[in-house]
Order: C-alpha cells, then sequence, then structure tokens
C-alpha cells in the first residue's frame, strides 16, 4: 500500500491553526475520550471545556466510562457526565461539533461510537497516537509530543495570556500522567518549560502528583495491563502473585518505568 493509498492520505489533518478556527467557528459543542480514561484524557477534557465556556461556547463532557475516582479532584464541578442514551441521544445529534480527546479511533468512545458515527456534527480529533483512524473531519495528531494535553497546551498558550488555574491543573495532570512523573523518554526541555508555566498558573505539584499517576481506582478505572490502545494490552503473568497495594517511600528516586518495574508491564500500574 502506498501512502496515497492509507486510510491516513484520507484524512484531513490540520494545524494548530486550522483547529483554533474550527473551534471559533462552531457553539455547541460535546468531547468525548476513551473508554476508562487517564489523567491525559480527562485532564484535557476538563481544559479543553474551560477554554471553550471562557469563550461563550456551550459545552458537555460525557464519556463512555465513569470519572475513575482517583481523577475526582480534576472535576470539582462534576462537568464530567457518563454517557445515557436516554439522556444524551438528542445532545449528540444537536451538537456542532464533537471533539475527541486522547483517543485514535471511534470505536475507543465505547457506548458513544455508534450515536457518534451517524451525527452530523464537525468530528475533530486531537490526540497523540500513532495510526489514526479515519472517523472524523479534522485531525490534529502529534505522536512526537508526550500527551494530548502537551498539544491542547498549544492551542490555549496562542490565545490565553493568562491561563486558567482549572485548565492548568488538567494539563499538568495529564503531561504528568503521559511522562510518567516526568522520567519517560519524550519528557523534553520543552515539557519542562510548559510544566513551569503550568505551576505559574497556580498549579500545586504536591496535590496533583499522588490522584494524577497513582493507580487507577473505582468503576471507570482500567483493569490490570489495560491501557489506553488495546493493542498496548498485556496479559498478566500466571505466575503473577495475587493483587495487592504496593506502597513506596521515597523523595524521587523511584520510578514507576515498566523498566525499572517490570511487574508493571506486564500486569499494569493497578497491580
Amino acid at each position: 500500500m502506498t501512502e496515497a493509498d492509507s486510510p491516513r492520505a484520507s484524512m484531513r489533518i490540520v494545524s494548530p491553526a486550522d483547529a483554533r478556527a474550527l473551534l471559533e467557528a462552531h457553539r455547541r459543542f460535546l468531547v468525548t475520550t476513551h473508554v476508562r480514561p487517564d489523567a491525559d484524557a480527562v485532564g484535557s477534557e476538563i481544559a479543553l471545556a474551560v477554554f471553550l465556556r471562557s469563550a461563550g461556547k456551550d459545552v458537555r463532557i460525557v464519556n463512555d466510562s465513569p470519572l475513575p475516582a482517583n481523577l475526582a479532584f480534576l472535576d470539582p464541578h462534576g462537568w464530567v457526565e457518563r454517557y445515557n442514551p436516554s439522556r444524551h441521544g438528542k445532545l449528540v445529534v444537536e451538537s456542532d461539533a464533537i471533539v475527541f480527546l486522547d483517543m485514535n479511533d471511534g470505536e475507543r468512545a465505547g457506548s458513544l461510537a455508534g450515536e457518534v458515527r451517524v451525527s452530523p456534527a464537525c468530528k475533530i480529533v486531537i490526540d497523540h497516537h500513532l495510526d489514526p483512524k479515519p472517523f472524523a473531519d479534522a485531525y490534529l495528531v502529534d505522536t512526537g509530543v508526550c500527551a494530548t494535553a502537551e498539544i491542547l497546551y498549544e492551542l490555549l498558550a496562542e490565545t490565553e495570556d493568562t491561563l486558567d488555574p482549572h485548565a492548568a491543573l488538567g494539563l499538568y495532570a495529564g503531561i504528568m500522567m503521559d511522562t510518567g512523573s516526568f522520567r519517560f523518554e519524550r519528557t523534553t526541555p520543552r515539557v519542562h518549560r510548559i510544566a513551569a508555566r503550568l505551576l505559574e498558573a497556580g498549579v500545586d505539584p504536591t496535590e496533583t502528583a499522588a490522584p494524577a499517576t497513582e493507580g487507577p481506582s473505582g468503576p471507570g478505572a482500567a483493569p490490570p495491563g489495560e491501557g489506553a490502545d488495546p493493542a498496548s494490552r498485556a496479559t498478566p503473568s500466571p505466575q503473577a502473585p495475587p493483587r495487592r497495594t504496593i506502597v513506596i517511600h521515597g523523595t524521587g528516586d523511584v520510578s514507576l518505568d515498566p523498566s525499572y518495574i517490570p511487574a508493571f508491564g506486564s500486569n499494569g500500574y493497578g497491580w
């Protein structure tokens, strides 16, 4: 298959400026993300909702999965709703635009997938994962960044002199999650500069680190070994010991990178 014949060739890949123009052109937004959302997914949703609402837009955040308990601190106002066909079916149809965050496949919207597939709304993907599928109208995708939150920072920083503290918290939590607390390979100097600006906007890192990066909990959490991409889910080893709580005491010399603690790679962070 040539590049011209690939599914990606038929997608409309947009620049940050193009994406901002699309956001400005619509008024009623539905924002969603993948099933079993993590801090990058939820934090990005909250940050985008703050940005759009400050611009006078109507915004609803609706997900397949309930908000994981460890991420409730990102949503103090209860903006994140769990999809219910009887309550949200009309919303999907009447929205001007649907924004998919931190997901590269429409099927990853879970129970919303069928409804949004036939919705006449403009569908916009903002994501950092490889191999996006052709299901939307516009794609702002950068696979070289650490997190979807880093892409959203670009959108917000270009239009906001001062970042809203609530939006900054969501972006910081997302970046912290997807960099493994600033330890993974894509933790670039730019990522640290972004983090510095988010701290200047009012984020308290001591209150953000533990809940944003701890093993997911609650009904919306991913099972052990289940990550953002189904292809990356690991099958637990039959030799794995029973589930238990791991308590790590330390001040910076411990990494949750699976290369340091192999069990996290095979059994997931909830192991």
